[in-house]
């Protein structure tokens, strides 16, 4: 291919903001990762479909981020790329071709940022939308509202509203693994699960500013097994297993359990939909949890709930919060005790049912 057949999209932009009776047949979101963030860009697509149902929908995210929309019932095709780190995330020609030869006539950019913003440009499509105020705009002729402190999975379908879609109905779906169903149903049967309640817990998170400490979840815990009939189950990444069982022969105890090892998202989803409550750091499972209709309380430090938090928008999603906790504090309880998260989580499980 010659390089003047590559920079020819560059050429034929029209920097021309303009709403467009369009007529589309193929579409590409973009959301390269991480997985929350992925699954969060599917609220819009029932809307998406519902306006344009005869076009095919495209997903291009990085491996392994794409596992958790695979077998989505409206993705008709996912192209998945490996995740560049660095300088190598501005030089994926292979990719660009990719997606330039599929032609597509919309391209919608979540990520908004440079990365997105260069398949954008060696894509050719006809239609481009991103995000308001965006230093790449000259890049596109379909601009959405400039994104306000929403919930994120309903922020999204601001970026609608440019194709002529205005709606406040949003969904996140997740196509829940045949594996993942086996193994929630061996482990059931296994501890004798049946007919218990049971609550779910993500004590780590990936991202250490944003993980309630320890000591508050030993507490928790310790409360919980302690005052009530419940079961635990402790959520595992494969980096904090090991981690994961120190804690648990700290509290030895027979109704706390350890899920099975790394279990993808579609298959921990399996486990949420089987659970009573999710109690979890700001993250992707709590974003999961809605996509299961799993009742959740998740705890959070220095993110801003309005923007992460589903509680309001989701039934039976709440947060705790304390909004004169210090950020620089060396303690990472988030201002929050663990009597205040267990106090929550008995009236959750009063109040709450699985649908």
């Amino acid at each position: 291919m010659h390089f003047i057949t590559v920079l020819q999209p560059i050429l034929l932009f029209s920097f021309t903001k303009t709403r467009y009776t369009m007529q589309l047949h193929k579409i590409l979101v973009l959301q390269f990762r991480p997985f929350g963030d992925v699954l969060l860009a599917t609220s819009y697509l029932a809307a998406l479909k519902e306006k344009y149902p005869a076009a095919k929908i495209h997903y291009l995210c990085n491996t392994p981020f794409h596992t958790v929309i695979e077998e989505h019932p409206l993705i008709d095709k996912i192209i998945n790329i490996p995740y560049e780190r660095g300088i190598g995330k501005f030089f994926q020609l292979r990719a660009w071709l990719q997606v330039r030869k599929e032609q597509y006539d919309l391209i919608i950019d979540q990520q908004n940022g440079t990365e997105s913003a260069l398949f954008v440009l060696f894509s050719n499509a006809k239609y481009r939308v991103t995000w308001g105020n965006s230093k790449w705009s000259f890049l596109f002729n379909l601009e959405a509202p400039p994104a306000p402190n929403l919930y994120s999975a309903v922020r999204n379908l601001l970026l609608m509203q440019p194709l002529g879609i205005y709606t406040n109905k949003y969904e996140l779906t997740i196509k829940v693994s045949a594996k993942g169903k086996v193994m929630a149903h061996d482990f059931w049967q296994t501890n004798q699960l049946e007919g218990k309640k049971v609550i779910g817990m993500e004590i780590s998170c990936k991202d250490q500013q944003k993980k309630w400490h320890e000591a508050g979840f030993i507490e928790l815990i310790s409360k919980i097994l302690e005052q009530t009939a419940s079961y635990i189950i402790l959520f595992s990444a494969p980096s904090e297993r090991s981690h994961l069982k120190q804690v648990m022969q700290k509290i030895a105890h027979p109704r706390l359990l350890l899920s099975p090892q790394s279990p993808t998202l579609r298959e921990l989803a399996a486990f949420l939909e089987k659970i009573n409550l999710l109690i979890c750091n700001e993250g992707a499972i709590n974003h999961l949890s809605c996509a299961t209709k799993t009742p959740a309380l998740c705890l959070i430090g220095p993110s801003e709930p309005s923007v992460w938090s589903p509680a309001g928008y989701f039934p039976d999603h709440f947060h705790l919060k304390n909004p004169t906790w210090n950020k620089e504090s060396e303690v990472r309880d988030f201002g929050i005790s663990s009597q205040e998260v267990f106090d929550k989580c008995m009236e959750m499980l009063t109040t709450t049912q699985k649908p």
